[in-house]
């Protein structure tokens, strides 16, 4: 009995001289050092998380990028100019496109949601780019701020293989990719 406390004792002191050690051998050169470490070890979950989820938006934006180029040249005739893309990753689906100007239409952020759905996806990126194509052609698609979607943007979403359905609320807002795009753009 009186082994095993004698073991327990001494095992708890070594842990924290073990730990006194090499926090004194490494606080003459970099006292923040070992503070540091520790401090990034505990965050270091979140931060590693973080990153494992920003590399998987790097690929997806990469694959976003990927599949506008194919649009651009399928439905564009490759004359929409070059876009940057940000992910959006609230639960709710949106489509977005976000132009930055001053007289002439100069570069072009897509807002995109985050799904799993390459078919979604591809609509979806469509919808916004024909927004992009009707604005670099001074065709005024939209009032209501953005919201309702005018008979231009009808006619301009099923040149490019959406089916687009009316709602009065917005005008011709809801589009859907059609077999025909499915099989030109996803196969």
């Amino acid at each position: 009995i009186g082994e095993p406390e004698t073991t327990e004792e001494p095992t708890p002191s070594e842990e924290t001289e073990t730990t006194e050690e090499p926090t004194p051998s490494e606080e003459p050169a970099p006292t923040e050092a070992p503070e540091a470490t520790e401090e990034t070890e505990e965050p270091s979950p979140k931060k590693k998380a973080s990153k494992k989820v920003e590399t998987d938006y790097t690929e997806y934006l990469e694959k976003i990028d990927a599949l506008y180029n194919k649009l651009n040249d399928i439905y564009f005739e490759g004359k929409l100019i070059a876009a940057s893309f940000s992910v959006d990753t609230s639960k709710r689906y949106k489509k977005h496109c976000a132009m930055r100007y001053d007289d002439v239409i100069e570069t072009a952020e897509i807002v995109v949601p985050v799904t799993d759905n390459d078919t979604t996806l591809a609509e979806g990126l469509c919808h916004n780019m024909v927004h992009l194509y009707c604005a670099l052609n001074g065709i005024k698609d939209t009032c209501q701020n953005g919201r309702y979607h005018n008979s231009a943007f009808h006619r301009e979403a099923e040149a490019r293989g959406l089916e687009v359905m009316y709602t009065s609320a917005d005008g011709w807002a809801h589009t859907t990719a059609t077999a025909d795009f499915i099989n030109k753009v996803l196969n």
